[in-house]
């Protein structure tokens, strides 16, 4: 019971990994032909991409860089209680 079992996870995990093999030689073999070619790989992968879908990925790496940005700006931020209007001074410490 306990050998098929592990026979099973191993013959699976050969499957998975013969066809990550399988993938890499199929995406080096496209990128050799297209060289030889004289062709652009990456320019010819771009054309897959919508405008929408370039677009969406222009605005995350927008986000990205914004988040990925730690120095202090002198930001003021504003909180308001009740009546009350309180500024506070964004410092690191």
């Amino acid at each position: 019971m306990i050998e098929e079992s592990s026979k099973s996870k191993t013959a699976t995990r050969d499957l998975v990994r013969l066809e990550k093999q399988r993938r890499l030689a199929e995406t080096l073999r496209l990128r050799a032909d297209a060289e030889e070619r004289g062709e652009d790989v990456e320019r010819q992968k771009n054309w897959e991409w919508t405008v929408e879908e370039n677009e969406e990925w222009e605005k995350k790496l927008a986000r990205k860089a914004r988040r990925a940005d730690f120095e202090f700006h002198g930001t003021v931020f504003t909180f308001n209680v009740g009546l009350s209007t309180f500024d506070v001074h964004g410092f690191i410490r």
